[in-house]
């Protein structure tokens, strides 16, 4: 695991001299407070902007954030971005600077973490406020403030769907309680293995302490529902438990979010249910019209029933929402893809790559938008990259497979589904990813006879079937529509 992530988990020190230590869980509370306070609320440029830098320093990496890292990862600049020409990071690092001190101007004695960005610099530093006040305070804002402070609240109880006060939603003084949970969320963020599971631990740790927190059950519940997304716990073991703790959560609040998207999520790749899927993201999104991981869970399950220019929408809202996230960028291009839409895919690819360039997921889209228009040599230098970066992923391994034996490389495409198969009989491979090989070779009666035991054993991609473009010599055979039906998937048409 990347020594930065690490860092996620020990404090942060601060800058102030005073020789404090600074929680990386009370940063994160305190850049919460500010998200939803008015000078920030109705500006997604500088939520997205501050997210970025804060997260950004908490992973030790603040001294290497540049205006051009800034203005492609955040303002969504192409490659091409020039800062002598073009001065957008540094006005809107002066307006970030103004409205943080709008913040503490208003938030007085109430914000225990200062938070700022010094002139010169795109690092966040974080000091201790303690029961001191920083010298920017003056008596005759009190009032002021406090009127203000009615505003951060109301807006927060209005982007949440809860106030703030909610002993169901906050920890109290709890601090391991509120550090497990935190810590939990770092880690959850990264998308591995190793970082899901640890990141249950973590809030298993929290619900431990809290068995009454709907934030700590929902983040539990979600945390159970992605290890099933990922398949790496038995997926009748980790739906149930996702679907215990989301309950656990919405007794206590019935509006949590992350509760109602871990039920969409269970229901959509594992119980195969839409309708249910579609109205847990719906009763997420108006809990939380701002969260950028439920637009983006909503996009996929869109995408899946052929609801294309629907799930586009979602997910380049997902992405605008939450800048940073590359996967969400990611997945506006799997969506181009199933929609058939080859070369704005590709495009959209290419862009995360340029900000990601040792993720495997931005090339194996690239691979597969170049291997639809027959573009092999393109393909196969992509998925052999993904195969590297990912440590020889049976996904990315399938997928070059597929783009070998459409090449007209069948020795190298038998090669390679042998060496999944000899994989197969010692760790778990996804029958899917052993399909997409012989969909290339041709070999039909293999094919049928792994998605049936693909979807026997509820393998997440098994959702895509009735869109992606793989499967499209499959599409003229009843044997192909009989298995979308018993997966409760709508045929789409071929492509052109």
């Amino acid at each position: 695991m990347a020594a930065g992530l690490w860092a996620l988990l020990r404090p942060v020190q601060p800058v102030n001299g005073a020789g404090q230590v600074v929680a990386a869980s009370a940063v994160q509370e305190q850049l919460r407070a500010i998200l939803v306070s008015p000078p920030f609320s109705r500006s997604e440029r500088m939520q997205a902007f501050l997210t970025y830098v804060v997260e950004e320093t908490l992973a030790g990496r603040g001294d290497e954030l540049k205006e051009y890292a800034i203005a492609v990862d955040v303002f969504r600049r192409t490659e091409s971005y020039d800062s002598k020409s073009d001065a957008l990071v540094r006005v809107e690092a002066r307006r970030l600077r103004r409205k943080l001190q709008e913040f503490y101007l208003a938030a007085g004695p109430g914000a225990s973490i200062l938070i700022e960005l010094p002139k010169g610099s795109y690092k966040a530093v974080f000091s201790s406020l303690g029961a001191s006040v920083p010298s920017v305070f003056r008596p005759w804002t009190w009032a002021v403030g406090s009127l203000l402070l009615l505003a951060v609240l109301a807006a927060a109880a209005f982007l949440l769907g809860r106030p703030l006060e909610n002993p169901a939603f906050s920890f109290g003084t709890d601090a391991r309680a509120r550090d497990s949970y935190w810590q939990g969320v770092y880690l959850r963020k990264e998308r591995t293995e190793d970082s899901l599971r640890k990141s249950i631990q973590f809030f298993e740790r929290a619900v431990a302490r809290q068995p009454g927190n709907a934030r700590a059950q929902a983040a539990l519940a979600d945390g159970y529902a992605w290890l099933a997304f990922f398949h790496l716990a038995p997926w009748r073991e980790t739906t149930a438990k996702a679907k215990a703790a989301a309950a656990l959560a919405l007794r206590s609040d019935a509006a949590m979010p992350e509760a109602w998207e871990a039920l969409g999520l269970v229901a959509l790749f594992k119980e195969w249910d839409w309708l249910e899927a579609e109205r847990c993201f719906r009763r997420a999104l108006d809990a939380a019209p701002s969260s950028s991981a439920v637009h983006h869970s909503y996009a996929l399950g869109l995408a899946a029933h052929g609801r294309f220019d629907e799930a586009a929408a979602e997910a380049r809202r997902a992405f605008d929402l939450d800048p940073s996230s590359y996967v969400a960028n990611n997945d506006v291009a799997v969506i181009l893809y199933c929609a058939r839409r080859y070369q704005e895919a590709a495009e959209n690819a290419r862009r995360t790559q340029a900000v990601r360039p040792n993720w495997a997921p931005g090339y194996a889209m690239t691979g597969l938008c170049e291997a639809a228009r027959d573009r092999f040599p393109e393909a196969l230098a992509a998925f052999r990259r993904g195969v590297s970066l990912s440590g020889n992923d049976p996904y990315y391994v399938g997928r070059l497979g597929n783009a070998l034996a459409r090449s007209g490389d069948r020795t190298a495409a038998l090669d390679t589904v042998a060496g999944l198969e000899r994989r197969a009989l010692a760790e778990f491979v996804p029958h899917l990813n052993l399909a997409w090989t012989y969909i290339g070779l041709g070999d039909f009666e293999r094919v049928f006879d792994h998605l049936r035991q693909a979807i026997d054993g509820r393998e997440t991609d098994v959702l895509f079937l009735g869109v992606e473009p793989i499967y499209d010599p499959l599409r003229a055979d009843p044997r192909f529509h009989a298995l979308l039906q018993q997966a409760g998937l709508v045929p789409q048409p071929n492509a052109p």
